[in-house]
């Protein structure tokens, strides 16, 4: 079954793998952007410094808790001139900067 259509956007991520416990389903997604944009001077880098993971609750699916494990990427941003050397991608049509809960589940909330 191809599960990427639960996604939030298919377009921004990528499902690498989907699990599932009794009352969740998990999908492991990672950013599919070639590039990202630095929030303070607004260039534009494709330099990665490292990822980490980030958890985002999302619309349940079936009666099941879905669970999105994102693996994010930090950027140098290459702007000389900004006093903001590393910064993380944002997943803008997914989640809103810090959240724990996608757009989506949040418009229902």
């Amino acid at each position: 079954m191809d599960f990427s259509i639960c996604l939030p956007d298919a377009s921004v991520l990528r499902l690498d793998n989907v699990s599932t416990d009794e009352k969740t389903i998990v999908f492991e997604v990672a950013s599919q952007q070639p590039m990202a944009i630095c929030p303070l001077c607004r260039n534009i880098s494709r330099k990665v410094h490292s990822h980490y993971q980030r958890t985002l609750a999302d619309l349940p699916l079936s009666g099941m808790a879905v669970r999105l494990l994102c693996r994010v990427r930090k950027f140098f941003c290459l702007n000389e001139e900004c006093r903001r050397r590393i910064f993380v991608e944002r997943l803008t049509a997914v989640a809103a900067v810090s959240s724990r809960q996608t757009i989506r589940l949040n418009k229902i909330m």
